[in-house]
């Protein structure tokens, strides 16, 4: 067998090596965070302000690809293709304010703009049972000014939502739900999946850690996935110093 040796001009190594660099994936791709929470549930509001809220506005997009799905263990009857009642776990207003956030996500899906929305409702809205709707302008339409959402006396676009597709997006949500329970029985609320796999953030929606654990947790799984990011490296630093 001959050998043969090739002279290679460096201009195509580097060319090649150029190529090479750019086309791998170096950050990793995001962590899909599934949350199916309700509106007046008060641990869905105690891991929204604690743990979902800080650990997004640490994290983003580039580590975090949200969906938040306000419907959890809400019950839509059906007969056939008509729908005939449905009940939701802390009464009808529930269903109601349910609704509303349904409409803030559908209408503005980037979760910069829908979780501020969020978050004001959770710091507003009374937890708990509750089968009166509330008063639109005093919750729903204050706090899409306060988040940024619409302008003052501009909240027609939400409310036509909130008329027009109530039952449309209640089904979407009722059947996202389902599938990310992968027709189990959801056990509480919130219910939280990262890429697919459950996780139990029972232990730690009532804590106020800094950098809050959830954030330790979606950083984890996106390391493990090839990511890098100079916040995780923050967060899985502080969080082994902690442990020393």
């Amino acid at each position: 067998m001959r050998w043969h040796i090739i002279f290679v001009p460096a201009t195509a190594l580097l060319f090649a090596f150029s190529f090479w660099k750019f086309t791998i994936d170096h950050t990793g791709r995001p962590v899909e965070v599934t949350i199916l929470l309700e509106a007046l549930c008060y641990d869905s509001m105690s891991f929204v302000l604690n743990e979902l809220d800080p650990t997004y506005r640490l994290l983003g997009s580039d580590v975090m690809n949200l969906k938040v799905v306000p419907f959890g263990k809400a019950l839509i009857k059906m007969d056939g293709e008509q729908i005939m009642n449905m009940t939701c776990q802390h009464g009808w207003g529930e269903c109601d304010a349910n609704s509303y956030e349904q409409c803030a996500i559908h209408l503005f899906p980037d979760p910069t703009m829908y979780l501020p929305y969020l978050v004001c409702l959770f710091g507003t809205l009374p937890m708990g049972m509750r089968n009166e709707v509330f008063d639109r302008a005093e919750y729903f339409e204050k706090c899409a000014v306060i988040a940024g959402l619409v302008e003052e006396n501009d909240f027609g676009k939400i409310q036509s939502c909130r008329d027009e597709k109530f039952w449309t997006l209640q089904k979407e949500a009722s059947s996202v739900t389902k599938k990310n329970q992968k027709n189990q029985l959801l056990e509480h609320v919130p219910w939280v999946n990262l890429d697919g796999v459950h996780y139990d953030e029972q232990p730690y929606s009532y804590t106020h850690e800094t950098p809050p654990h959830f954030s330790l947790v979606v950083c984890q799984a996106f390391v493990k996935k090839g990511g890098t990011s100079e916040a995780c490296d923050d967060i899985l630093s502080s969080y082994s110093l902690s442990i020393h």
